[in-house]
């Protein structure tokens, strides 16, 4: 009867909800991709990720049709034992990548503004004395462990909006400032490749890495009321797919070869007041983001470390050492890998999200 009750998504609220599972900080690492990849190389695997996206996640929503369940209960009742494992190993790694790029974003940009907000630049208008990046790290830690013991998660739905709010502005802000770049400076493609034979296939995992949001997809099937659920969801990964591509290429024959570093957001007037607002506001959207992309890998683990243990104090401090420990290490790998973190996110792609996305679904199916 209770679920009965449950007020479910309409087709709006369904395409705004599978929009945010899709679209979060990938967006703004996919520039240096194009870069690295080659601007029409970078762009096929992009197109190719999409169609295989789309054909495997509606191979899962057949699955799930007739078989029920969650994604690790499909895999148990097709493999067994080991089908929970591969799944649960899946997820809990690629939401584990997600949440370093997360920290890698508020290090690399409070660096930046507290230089440029002190005063701490050379001649040349470059950011110097910049503060130990250690240290943005263990604030991270500190921000993020109260926030990984909250058990219901639902807390924080209503960071929601404001999360889409900040991407959007993000989006329009970049574009703005390289709107007027190609103004004033015109464009600088000239020595840019359509396909970089150093390192194109970082593309191909970063492509994978993109679409991030095949977790997503049956949770939001059994709370919605649209009827053809799956035409919607093609619907909104073309669009996503859209602004993809356009935003990239955009930046790409902006910056040039300019693009070194794996944020986008590196390129913006680092003297501006109005890019530290931005900065700021985007960092406090990945702060609350976090302990919800975390809590699957969270629940994955817990689910076997804990099997078997009945509900008490002792428990639930365990869960927290747990979860304390997560945190540790993705703000850990996020420091370590620095500016190597778009390599890093390409490997995530491959190793956790092809199969998740890809891989999985297809055994399942058949």
């Amino acid at each position: 009867m209770k679920t009965a009750q449950i007020k479910k998504l309409g087709p709006w609220a369904t395409a705004f909800t599978i929009f945010k599972g899709f679209v979060c900080t990938g967006i703004l690492y996919m520039p240096i991709d194009f870069v690295n990849g080659g601007y029409v190389f970078s762009l096929i695997t992009i197109l190719m990720a999409l169609v295989l996206t789309l054909y495997c996640a509606k191979l899962l929503i057949e699955v799930h049709d007739k078989q029920g369940g969650s994604f690790s209960d499909i895999g148990k009742a097709c493999y067994g034992k080991w089908g929970k494992i591969a799944v649960d190993v899946s997820l809990a790694g690629s939401q584990m990548g997600f949440t370093c790029a997360y920290v890698y974003f508020i290090a690399t940009n409070g660096q930046s503004v507290v230089a440029y907000a002190t005063g701490n630049v050379d001649a040349d208008n470059k950011a110097i004395n910049l503060v130990n990046k250690w240290w943005f790290g263990f604030m991270c830690f500190c921000i993020y462990v109260p926030l990984v013991f909250v058990r219901k998660i639902e807390k924080f739905a209503i960071t929601h909006l404001f999360g889409d709010v900040m991407i959007i502005i993000a989006l329009l802000s970049i574009a703005s400032y390289a709107g007027v770049r190609v103004k004033n400076e015109g464009w600088n493609g000239n020595e840019l490749k359509p396909i970089n034979y150093a390192l194109f296939p970082d593309a191909i995992g970063f492509a994978v890495y993109t679409f991030e949001g095949i977790g997503v997809i049956l949770p939001i099937k059994e709370i919605t009321s649209v009827k053809n659920y799956y035409q919607l969801l093609c619907y909104v990964c073309f669009f996503i797919t859209f602004i993809y591509v356009t935003f990239s290429e955009f930046l790409v024959f902006t910056y040039g070869t300019d693009l070194t570093t794996p944020l986008i957001t590196d390129q913006l007037p680092a003297d501006s007041p109005v890019v530290w607002v931005i900065k700021i506001l985007f960092s406090f959207n990945l702060i609350f983001s976090y302990p919800l992309v975390i809590f699957p890998a969270n629940m994955v683990i817990e689910s076997y470390l804990f099997a078997g243990w009945p509900k008490s104090k002792r428990r639930q401090w365990m869960k927290n050492l747990s979860r304390t420990i997560i945190v540790a290490l993705t703000v850990v790998i996020a420091i370590l890998v620095w500016d190597k973190l778009d390599k890093f996110l390409s490997i995530t792609g491959s190793l956790f999200c092809t199969p998740i996305a890809f891989i999985l679904p297809s055994l399942f199916h058949y």
